[in-house]
């Protein structure tokens, strides 16, 4: 897979998410954070909403809505944080969007790229890398 490396700003992006994360967690209920970061260089942040069925909604697409709404569509960097286990007492961590937020992404931002668990730590790759082949049978 094809990375980039972690930027300072990338770190701020992390940052931000755990921040909210940290403010707003509630197990079952709120469990991840997302920040985008905007090519004007705004950061938007969101928190999912778990209700038990099929009205979840992902902490990705709270973000990217929130940048939508204020008129900064052009996303360039995502990440999302989790607590290990749902548990606020165990260490925050980095996770890998999940197969529908990266379809969110491919439709609304497919140059985003998406801070995503490492060997070392977290690591920084485009969409494409984290997409299936595209193409017609």
């Amino acid at each position: 897979m094809r990375t980039k490396p972690i930027t300072d700003e990338d770190r701020e992006l992390i940052a931000e998410a755990e921040a909210l994360l940290k403010k707003l967690h509630v197990p079952g209920r709120h469990r991840c954070s997302a920040a985008v970061r905007a090519s004007s260089g705004e950061i938007y942040t969101g928190i999912n909403l778990i209700t038990g069925g099929q009205a979840d909604v992902h902490s990705e697409p709270v973000a990217l809505g929130r940048a939508v709404m204020a008129g900064d569509d052009e996303i360039e960097t995502s990440v999302a944080v989790i607590y290990r286990d749902d548990d606020s007492s165990n260490p925050m961590e980095v996770v890998s969007a999940c197969g529908v937020c990266r379809e969110l992404y491919d439709t609304f931002a497919p140059d985003v790229d998406v801070v995503v668990p490492g060997d070392d730590g977290p690591i920084k790759a485009p969409l494409s890398e984290l997409l299936p082949a595209k193409g017609t049978l």
